[in-house]
């Protein structure tokens, strides 16, 4: 196991804080049949028309505050990031999180937005899994490097979830 500065851990971790900025942050229980439904249950588009911003927050929502965001928190706290078990299940999640991303057509008010965080969801996704694999090969290097990438990718996600809550998302 390759060990990593604390610093490098925490910015790491805000892959999942950045992940939880996007949907809507002001539900709370009371739709809680919105919020507990399986995200293979949310309503997606093909390419039609886009999604209202209820039906897009709906859709997203529950897959990246419900699902991702705590698979993430749990694969990069305490070590989980060196534990190329813990970052495998965490790939699956941002990958799964990607793809209903990428399948939906979002409010026109937001259509930039969504864009930079499919391409980022996708760079996280392949800065995991070249850590992934540094972290097999005990390749110190090359995980340093993805670690770095990870947390540069990392930082775009907080920065267009913020982008998001200023649109009101």
């Amino acid at each position: 196991m390759i060990r990593y500065r604390a610093g490098a851990l925490l910015a790491a971790a805000a892959v999942a804080a950045g992940a939880a900025g996007c949907g809507s942050s002001s539900k709370n229980s009371s739709s809680a049949s919105s919020s507990t439904a399986p995200a293979s249950t949310a309503p997606a588009s093909n390419g039609s028309a886009p999604l209202s911003k209820a039906a897009y927050e709906q859709t997203l929502g529950p897959l990246l505050n419900n699902q991702v965001a705590p698979a993430l928190k749990t694969a990069l706290a305490n070590g989980g990031i060196a534990d190329p078990t813990k970052l495998s299940s965490a790939i699956a999640d941002v990958k799964l999180a990607h793809d209903r991303m990428a399948a939906v057509t979002p409010p026109s008010a937001i259509a930039d937005l969504h864009q930079q965080a499919v391409t980022a969801l996708g760079a996280i996704k392949a800065d995991m899994e070249k850590l992934r694999a540094a972290e097999l090969k005990k390749a110190r290097s090359d995980a340093l490097s993805a670690l770095n990438s990870l947390k540069a990718d990392a930082q775009k996600i907080v920065t267009v979830g913020n982008q998001f809550q200023a649109r009101g998302f």
